[in-house]
């Protein structure tokens, strides 16, 4: 399974808890590499039953989907903060003080 290198952080977790829970829930073994030839790209490589790879593929796109979700929440609400500035200088422009 090949993730974009940005959300490898995502994937792994802090100290690898992210990770360490995707194997204990699944019951896969997982390990993450980087793509040889494929600048930022990940590999991550998993081994068990059909149902255990299953279930950590999934587990690993509900985290690159959290990731996702968070970038794109901040991403909206700095799009209304720049609004809300401008708003602000077309008010205070027309204050005489």
């Amino acid at each position: 399974m090949q993730i974009p290198l940005s959300y490898a952080d995502a994937v792994i977790g802090a100290s690898g808890t992210n990770i360490s829970y995707i194997r204990r829930a699944s019951g896969a073994s997982i390990t993450i590499q980087e793509t040889r030839g494929v600048p930022g790209e990940m590999t991550v490589e998993m081994s068990g039953t059909s149902s255990q790879i299953q279930a950590a593929q999934q587990l690993v796109q509900v985290f690159v989907h959290i990731l996702y979700s968070a970038f794109y929440l901040y991403w909206q609400m700095f799009k209304l903060y720049v609004a809300l500035l401008d708003m602000w200088a077309v008010v205070d422009s027309n204050l005489s003080y």
